[in-house]
């Protein structure tokens, strides 16, 4: 239907009823949260106009705020962590103890002397890992576009003992932990 049709159509529609028929429509919209009424209306009145929804939305604002406060406190944990974990780095490695329950947490990432012999048959790979830049710069396997390997962690039998331990021997590249006669550090 074209306009002209459809002008036509509302003519008619206005002839069929006259002037004193016509019904004036209004439509009052219902309010859904007052902040203030008539001043005889009690608290407990102004206390119903507010919505159950609006509770809801005050926690957004809640979480938000203690989701920021726990990022920081997360950096500051984490950056004592780093520290932590290069003042432990520059320490000079000391023998291992005999009773291996000795090492406790607070003695994580220190070096240890051990002697031994690997056993190459248990070796396994962790990965995949990103060979980090030594200056600190980049990281993540997405961010820095650095090469990706595993890392070699192999069983060490304690000479003069019956015990074993995890010794990470470091990075490898992927294409070389497919292969099975990669090179290993000797001496070791």
């Amino acid at each position: 239907m074209n306009r002209l049709g459809m002008w036509r159509v509302a003519e008619q529609c206005c002839q069929k009823y006259s002037s004193s028929q016509a019904r004036t429509f209004t439509l009052k919209p219902k309010p859904v949260f007052i902040l203030a009424r008539r001043s005889n209306t009690s608290a407990i009145q102004r206390f119903k106009a507010v919505s159950p929804h609006h509770y809801v939305m005050l926690i957004f604002p809640c979480i938000t705020f203690y989701l920021g406060v726990w990022q920081i406190k997360r950096r500051k944990w984490k950056l004592g962590l780093i520290d932590e974990l290069k003042r432990k780095h520059k320490l000079a490695a000391v023998p291992l103890p005999a009773d291996l329950s000795a090492i406790t947490a607070d003695r994580e990432y220190e070096r240890f002397i051990a002697e031994g012999q690997f056993d190459h048959s248990r070796e396994t790979f962790i990965g995949p890992r990103v060979l980090l830049d030594p200056t600190g710069a980049g990281g993540g396997l997405i961010s820095s576009g650095g090469t990706t390997g595993v890392h070699v962690v192999t069983p060490l039998k304690l000479s003069g003992r019956d015990e074993e331990i995890l010794v990470n021997r470091g990075w490898i590249s992927r294409q070389a932990s497919r292969e099975d006669n990669f090179d290993r550090p000797t001496g070791e």
